[in-house]
């Protein structure tokens, strides 16, 4: 797992050009799916698609890797090595990406901008202050947590404005990103993963902070993206009878 390291990374704006899988860069290229079965075949796993079966890289059902396993298991009672499904979701991910672009933003630990500075009118800063209120459970909690603010910069030379922002708290396998504002969660999750040279979705969460529209995005190894519950999965019932649903938790203190 590539660990974001703050203390180099605040020091300075990282200027990159970054493929990211946009919503209308979701279809997998029919040039990308024939290297797909290629592969498979190479590893050993002859794989018949269904004819209905869906090229979008992330559907309803998960995210491609996450439904090809499944199918492999179904079908043929195999499971897929961990490092295949890697690399599998990296072709296919890439097979559905548009043109790169440019993207300047940096990673920090110091909480000094004011509201809406980076389009971020956040619950964090409390009420209609302008600066964020230091001693509030929320903002100590994240950052005793270890949570960290991913800015996006527009502009050139040193005249530069925020863009946008989110929170970022890498814990196991992922890194998780919430509360996203100036540029839409999945474009600020896809920036970092690219940089990373990871892969994010998008699942629901829960969290015992302000958490908008109780859904994170995760950012990890295509192998561990396919471990990760979307809310979807059944977890057993509650005490009336109706099912509960796994959710990833963050919990800061």
């Amino acid at each position: 797992m590539a660990k974001i390291k703050y203390d180099y990374l605040n020091k300075l704006l990282i200027r990159k050009k970054v493929r990211y899988l946009s919503p209308k860069d979701n279809r997998i290229k029919p040039a990308t799916r024939g290297a797909i079965k290629d592969y498979l075949e190479e590893a050993g796993v002859k794989v018949v698609f269904p004819k209905d079966w869906d090229w979008e890289f992330t559907t309803k059902q998960g995210v491609f890797t996450k439904r090809l396993s499944k199918l492999v298991y179904k079908k043929y009672n195999t499971s897929l090595p961990p490092e295949v499904l890697a690399k599998l979701g990296l072709m296919a991910r890439e097979g559905s990406m548009g043109k790169p672009k440019e993207y300047i933003f940096d990673v920090t630990d110091t909480i000094n901008w004011r509201k809406g500075a980076f389009k971020d009118h956040s619950c964090f800063w409390g009420g209609y202050s302008k600066l964020p209120k230091r001693g509030t459970f929320e903002l100590n909690a994240l950052m005793r947590s270890g949570a960290l603010a991913l800015r996006f910069f527009q502009g050139i030379s040193f005249i530069r404005r925020g863009l946008g922002r989110s929170w970022i708290w890498e814990s196991g396998p992922y890194i998780h990103l919430f509360n996203a504002y100036g540029l839409p969660g999945n474009t600020q999750a896809g920036v970092l993963a690219g940089y990373l040279g990871l892969s994010h979705k998008r699942i629901n969460g829960r969290s015992n902070l302000y958490l908008n529209n109780d859904y994170i995005y995760v950012i990890g190894t295509e192998a561990d993206l396919a471990k990760a519950p979307d809310g979807t999965e059944y977890g057993g019932y509650d005490q009336w009878g109706y099912p509960i649903y796994k959710k990833i938790r963050m919990s800061f203190r």
